[in-house]
């Protein structure tokens, strides 16, 4: 192929070929690398092990070293406790090893004296008997000391004790003896160690027990004059008492124990049928052990007042009382009966000592007793008896030991016999509960079923073996037994007490039956529960019968109060005509509503003449100077099938009467006392033209029986009636459906006559039947009647559903910014690894040919880091809102976050509004305003917590004290205008820690009930916007937050344009900080590879010291913004208070987070940051710096 041919073309399968072959060449690559960072990791992991083992040895060394010497001082000290027989004498040798074992001047025991330290053994004798000016309390703790002056400055010394160097001292108590100490004095400062401490604290404990056990031989001796029986001697010395004579005294008294536990063996061995046997042989054996004569077991009836010998063994020699002791009156030993109640024994030394007058000493000299011994059996808390051993040849004195003994048979004894009861009365039990029509079951003490009665099978349906084992409540109870019946039996079973009650089962087929369930724990003899028993009684007919018995009765309860309401319980008079117009029945309202005429007013009296005698008395006012036509017209009215009239009696008493022909032809009637009503009208009339009628809530009145007595226009125009006469006497009752009236009847009426007052919301009826949604408070007087105001609520359900919208909004709002939160987090992590790939990716760009394999690499690196970065930007929008900048009165959205607090506060609060007359005019979002105030309020109104306090809102331009700082948030620019909104509290307030930590996210003091991020959001929008914030607060004075709002947008000021830029940073200083490893390392790489000289570090606290130190050595900062214990925020003001010309530049994985100051930074740059930016942004920095315009 010739120059003028087409170009070689090459081929597609070599391409691949070629391009399979870099691929490999970049895998083979990345794996080498990986290798060579494992095994360089594996070498620093072997490398610092073999250092920490190392290290390892070495103080097991040092600690092996110390064992053995405090080894060997233990075993020299305690050596000299060997052979001694003086305590004295073993303290001074132990003194004398502790001051050549420590190598110290002087080892002594010091002791409390009255009110001083006295030296009562030394190491040097003549220490001994010297008194130290030092108080009590030296000796009562360990101590590590340099000189005793300092206990007790300006005090003399005697003897050396004044150049004491270093001094330990160590508690050491002796039984008996006044409290003492060990004490070490050494001539050289710096002798003891904390561990030389600890071990003479190990000394002094073992000291104290040899000594003691030395002090104890005394005791020995005096044990075994008293195991002997002998006198006990005079004072004596510590040897009085050989080795041999206390073994042999133990020996006895050991063979007395085992001799107890044999018999003790006998009787818990022996069957229910061997019991007398064995309580026989027990008696007689600790009898003959005791050396007393006579022993006998007596055993209180439970069906009479009497006790009985059970038992009884006697020694030969000595006649047997058994017979004779038969039905003994229990209060011959009532006199012991406290004693024996409260688990205690009667020991009777002398018989012939006691007053002839003691009761049972007759029966105690009839059997010969000179010596007794009574030890109760008490079963369950309850006396049932009492063991006996007595005297009769000699007086016998029982030594403790013997009474111990005797106690322990006596409790077997006592749980044998009742054992033995128990048998009896379960095998009666058990024949009454196969025999019994009555359900029976027995459960362990897991409540699973081990036996039933056939009346259970027979009514439940469930054979034993069915149901062996299970939980009875499992397969009886139903959907329909009452739920607090079985939590009460559950609660007995769970404490094991008894309990009755009556539950509803079902049985097998499905047909429910009432049983009257008496259940009992069954214990043992010690207490333990062993299981229960049930016995349930079929009640389900008795049930029915009293169901239908409990039927009756209420009918005919109904039937006679509706007959007695219709005479004789009517409040209002009752009367009852035949067909012939004669009286049938009236009650005894009637005749006191006419008394002048009620000796008329009885059975079988025609009403005519009955109208006559009052005539003639002149009852009836509106009938005076015309009788004879008022009584045509009565009886007139009287005739009609149904009549109503007002009657005015003489005595100025109002009556309505009500008359209805019955359906026999006779009539009855009610005489209604209205005069309370009249004089209700007449004041109604006389308020109402005052005040009711001007009012636009609707106001109504009754009297004591609900009728209206009086109605206002806007009552009667909300349920669309126009005059008062259509409702006046009619019932409250009119203005509701028959349910709502029902409900008001059983629950507002109680509530109100019981409280005095009753409000709520509730939907009345108008006239023509449709609903009137209402707000209703009722009121009631002094005379029974009732004052309601109702007022229209279709205006405030506006009120409240515009309200509902505005909290939505607030929701939502706050929903966004949590989800921006995390978001943020997220981000931020992220960021900083992207920042360590796409850094390391520019180095290895930097540092490898152009369109090698190394940089072809790094540069796919970048591109993927920079479509990560994308991502990121991508989600830090989740959750973000744009702004909707509108000119509006700042005054509204006030008044609407104020409306919406006010209407969650408690009575005992009350918010304040204070706005300007004139609008105050700004361009901003409605939504940030109103969530920036509410989130205030709403902290304001949780910090009073309930109690009384106030809450002010307070819009006004802002004053010159307002516009200077410190600022929480932000920092207002002087050549914007700003609009100052104050909240402010009456609440506890806030301590200097708690308003540090305020504005962090998540940061909450009200527990479950907050999320931390109101100020946080707070502080977000004003930062956004521009503003600024003051927060002015302290312990119990309240809180004031003051917000500088922006007339107008502010936008960030861009600086002027910078000459001279070279790329380059030769010569310059710069510290750089970040708490990630590898970000700090790639700044650090991209600052020294454009000549910059570089001090990295992962602590800000570094910074500040180099900064403090020599602030001018440096020409740039660069930090990060979240760190641990410091924000970049926070690190920028620490170091302007030191270098207050020096640039820094922010790098941060949040560049774009709302609710950062940035203000303080002469750039901020996001990650991953690119190379060519931050040097940028750093030589920019330093160059405004030195022109002066940084």
């Amino acid at each position: 192929m010739t120059e003028d041919g087409p170009k070689a073309v090459v081929s597609r399968a070599r391409f691949d070929r070629e391009r399979r072959a870099r691929q490999e060449a970049e895998s083979l690559l990345e794996d080498k690398a990986r290798e060579l960072y494992t095994a360089n990791r594996r070498l620093m992991r072997e490398s610092e092990a073999v250092r920490a083992a190392l290290a390892e040895t070495e103080e097991l060394r040092a600690r092996e070293a110390a064992a053995l010497r405090q080894q060997s001082i233990l075993s020299e000290a305690m050596a000299v406790f060997s052979g001694k027989t003086s305590a004295a004498e073993a303290l001074q040798d132990f003194l004398n090893t502790l001051q050549r074992a420590f190598g110290v001047f002087d080892a002594c025991y010091l002791q409390a004296s009255g009110s001083e330290v006295r030296i009562t053994a030394s190491a040097r004798p003549e220490h001994i008997g010297l008194g130290l000016p030092v108080p009590n309390s030296l000796i009562v703790r360990p101590r590590r000391l340099s000189t005793l002056q300092l206990i007790a400055p300006g005090k003399v010394f005697p003897g050396r004790i004044t150049d004491y160097a270093s001094t330990i001292i160590v508690p050491l108590n002796i039984s008996g003896e006044a409290a003492g100490a060990l004490l070490l004095g050494c001539l050289q400062t710096g002798s003891f160690t904390a561990t030389d401490l600890r071990l003479l604290k190990r000394l002094a404990g073992l000291a104290a027990q040899s000594l003691t056990a030395l002090r104890d031989t005394r005791r020995n001796a005096l044990l075994v004059s008293l195991i002997e029986g002998r006198p006990i001697s005079g004072e004596g010395g510590v040897l009085d008492a050989p080795l041999e004579a206390v073994q042999q005294a133990f020996a006895r008294l050991t063979n007395m124990q085992g001799m107890a536990v044999g018999i003790l063996d006998d009787l818990l061995g022996a069957s229910l049928d061997e019991i007398d046997a064995a309580i026989e042989r027990s008696l007689a054996a600790l009898g003959n052990a005791t050396n007393t004569d006579r022993a006998y077991v007596f055993r209180l009836r439970e069906d009479a007042p009497l006790i009985d010998s059970s038992h009884e063994w006697c020694v030969s020699g000595i006649a047997a009382m058994r017979d004779q002791l038969q039905e003994i009156p229990s209060d011959m030993i009532s006199h012991w009966r406290e004693t024996f109640d409260a688990g205690r024994d009667v020991v009777i030394p002398d018989v012939g000592a006691l007053s002839d007058a003691t009761p049972g000493k007759e029966i105690l000299v009839e059997q010969g007793m000179v010596s007794l011994l009574a030890v109760p059996m008490v079963e369950y808390g309850v006396f049932r008896g009492f063991v006996g051993y007595g005297a009769v040849r000699a007086q016998r004195t029982f030594l403790p030991g013997e009474v111990h003994l005797i106690r322990s048979v006596a409790k077997v004894i006592g749980s044998l016999l009742v054992r033995r009861e128990q048998r009896v009365q379960i095998e009666r039990l058990s024949e009454i509960a196969r025999r019994t029509s009555n359900l029976v079951v027995i459960a362990g003490a897991d409540r699973c079923i081990t036996w039933v009665n056939e009346a259970f099978e027979r009514t439940t349906g469930w054979a034993l073996d069915e149901i062996k084992g299970q939980n009875a409540g499992g397969f009886l109870q139903c959907e329909e037994t009452a739920p607090e019946a079985i939590a009460a039996l559950r609660q007995a079973l769970d404490q094991a007490k008894p309990v009755q009650a009556e539950i509803l089962n079902r049985a097998r087929d499905g047909r429910s039956y009432w049983v009257d369930l008496d259940i009992q724990p069954l214990k043992d003899t010690f207490g333990a529960l062993n299981g229960f028993m049930a016995v349930g009684m079929d009640v389900t007919e008795r049930r029915q019968q009293a169901d239908a018995l409990r039927a009756a009765a209420d009918d005919a309860a109904r039937a006679r109060a509706t007959l007695e309401a219709a005479v004789d319980a009517l409040q209002d008079g009752f009367v009852l005509f035949d067909a012939d117009d004669r009286l049938v029945i009236c009650n005894q309202r009637y005749r006191e509503i006419y008394p002048s005429a009620a000796q008329e007013i009885v059975p079988g009296t025609r009403f005519e003449d009955i109208l006559r005698q009052g005539l003639e008395l002149g009852v009836y006012a509106d009938a005076i100077g015309r009788e004879a036509d008022w009584l045509a017209e009565r009886l007139e009215r009287h005739c009609e099938r149904d009549s109503e009239v007002e009657q005015h009696l003489s005595d100025g008493r109002w009556l309505r009467i009500f008359e209805k022909a019955t359906p026999d032809g006779g009539r009855v009637g009610l005489r209604v006392d209205i005069t309370a009503l009249k004089l209700a009208e007449q004041r109604a009339k006389a308020d109402r033209a005052a005040a009711m009628e001007a009012s636009h809530d609707g106001i109504a009145i009754t009297d004591a029986e609900g009728r209206f007595v009086y109605m206002n226009h806007a009552h009667l125009e909300l349920f669309g009636y126009t005059s008062e006469a259509q409702v006046l006497g009619k019932p409250w009752s009119m203005f509701y459906e028959p349910d709502a009236a029902a409900w008001m009847g059983g629950h507002v009426m109680p509530e109100l006559m019981f409280y005095g007052s009753w409000s709520g919301e509730i939907m009345g009826k108008a006239r023509d039947g449709s609903p009137v949604d209402q707000e209703v408070s009722l009121t009631l007087k002094d005379d029974g009647g009732i004052l309601c105001i109702a007022r229209d609520m279709r205006d405030r359900r506006r009120e409240m559903a515009e309200r509902d919208r505005l909290s939505e909004e607030l929701q939502l709002a706050q929903r966004r910014e949590v989800v921006g939160q995390m978001a943020a987090g997220l981000a931020h992590d992220f960021n900083n690894l992207l920042a360590a790939i796409s850094g390391g990716a520019q180095l290895i760009q930097d540092a490898t040919p152009e369109n090698s394999l190394g940089a072809i690499g790094a540069q796919r690196i970048l591109a993927a880091s920079a479509q990560a970065a994308g991502l990121v930007r991508r989600l830090l929008s989740l959750g973000r809102r744009e702004a909707e900048l509108i000119t509006l009165d700042l005054r509204e959205p006030l008044r609407e976050a104020s409306d919406l607090v006010r209407a969650s506060l408690r009575a005992s609060m009350r918010l304040n509004t204070h706005l300007p007359d004139t609008p105050i005019e700004v361009v901003a979002d409605p939504t940030d305003i109103l969530q920036t105030v509410l989130n205030l309020a709403i902290n304001a109104r949780d910090a009073l917590d309930g109690r009384p306090g106030a809450i002010t809102v307070v819009l006004s331009k802002p004053s010159e004290d307002d516009l200077q700082g410190p600022f929480t948030v932000g920092t207002p620019d002087p050549k914007h205008a700003f609009c100052a909104i104050t909240i402010s509290d009456t609440g506890p307030g806030m301590s200097s820690e708690q308003v540090a930590r305020a504005f962090t996210p998540y940061e909450t003091t009200k527990g479950a009930r907050g999320s931390g991020l109101g100020l946080t959001i707070v502080s977000s929008i004003i930062a956004r916007v521009g503003g600024a914030l003051k927060l002015v607060t302290a312990p119990d004075q309240g809180s004031e937050f003051t917000i500088l709002w922006p007339v107008a947008p502010i936008r960030a000021k861009e600086g002027a344009a910078v000459e001279g830029l070279t790329g380059r940073l030769d010569g310059r200083t710069v510290l750089v900080v970040d708490d990630q490893e590898n970000v700090l390392n790639i700044i650090t790489a991209f600052l020294e590879s454009v000549g910059a000289e570089v001090a990295p570090t992962s602590e800000p606290a570094d910074v500040i010291a180099v900064l403090r130190d020599n602030p001018d050595a440096w020409d740039l900062l660069i930090t990060d913004f979240d760190m641990p214990g410091m924000t970049g925020s926070d690190l920028a003001q620490a170091a302007r208070a030191h270098a207050p010309h020096l640039p820094i530049v922010l790098v941060t994985a949040l560049a774009a987070m709302a609710g950062r100051d940035t203000a303080m930074f002469n750039a901020v740059l996001g990650k991953p940051v690119d190379k060519a930016a931050l040097v940028n942004a750093a030589e920019v920095a330093i160059l405004r710096a030195k022109q002066g315009e940084g």
